[in-house]
């Protein structure tokens, strides 16, 4: 990669040389990933509630478990626990018999809790995943658009000297 004394080489764009600096990285979740997560966690709430009459509420679990994912794709990994944990709480407060307590009249529902936190947590495990590796892809991809540059400038080159001057 030029550096910003010496010119770009006819075959590398300003544009390919600012892209190698602007990689990714790894931000912690911000307040604002927070009160995304439980406002996803209170819309599927909400759509849980509407649902409550016409559904068992082992399938209104399915309304928190899709709000995870989309938290798991739109925030950190973080805030998908906090809204897992949620997601299963408010389950539990406003869609499990005896509504609005955390008591639960029948045991049968702690492993549906156990399930959904599960499920949930390895959602939130497999996006980060994919997040790192997507991270990995980059860097790899413009070492590698880094090492085919200079490449390119180094195959014209015949003696040893000129190729040395080239690569530095």
């Amino acid at each position: 990669m030029a550096t910003p004394t010496e010119p770009l080489a006819a075959d590398e764009t300003a544009a390919e040389a600012e892209e190698v600096k602007s990689a990714p990285r790894s931000v912690p979740a911000s307040a604002r990933e927070y009160a995304v997560a439980v406002a996803i966690v209170g819309f599927a709430t909400l759509i849980a509630l509407a649902l409550r009459p016409y559904l068992a509420a082992t399938n209104l679990a399915m309304m928190y478990l899709l709000g995870v994912v989309v938290i798991a794709t739109r925030c950190s990994r973080s805030a998908t626990v906090i809204a897992s944990f949620l997601s299963v709480a408010a389950f539990d407060f406003f869609c499990v018999l005896p509504y609005y307590t955390f008591r639960v009249a029948e045991s049968e529902y702690l492993i549906t809790f156990a399930a959904m936190l599960a499920v949930a947590l390895v959602i939130s495990a497999q996006t980060s995943r994919i997040r790192a590796q997507i991270v990995s892809a980059v860097d790899r991809e413009s070492r590698t658009q880094a090492l085919y540059r200079l490449s390119r400038r180094l195959s014209p080159k015949t003696c040893v000297f000129d190729a040395a001057l080239a690569a530095a």
